[in-house]
């Protein structure tokens, strides 16, 4: 999948990529919030039956502030549904008073 929105450019992970994606799956306070799957946009989410969807994505914390998730679950959903899914989720903790530890 490639998405493109006013400001972002929404795309695989490549090669080129890795120190950055390191970076980010190793800080606690990113990966408290993510599942042990691909870390990708539109994932079926683990042991489900009924072919359940999860958006979610890591972001680094120096991208956190700017609006960026907003827009990109904007340009997400939207190609998602338009692709025929009939409901997405966003997963997380069940916690609200911030990531597990």
């Amino acid at each position: 999948m490639r998405l493109e929105t006013v400001r972002l450019l929404l795309r695989r992970w490549v090669h080129d990529d890795a120190e950055r994606l390191l970076d980010i799956q190793s800080r606690v306070e990113v990966v408290a919030w993510l599942g042990d799957g691909e870390p990708a946009v539109l994932v079926p989410l683990p042991d489900n039956e009924h072919g359940e969807v999860e958006i979610g994505w890591p972001l680094h914390p120096d991208c956190w502030g700017h609006g960026y998730a907003s827009e990109a679950a904007t340009a997400v959903l939207a190609h998602g549904f338009a692709g025929g899914l009939p409901e997405i989720l966003a997963v997380s903790p069940p916690t609200t008073t911030g990531p597990r530890r």
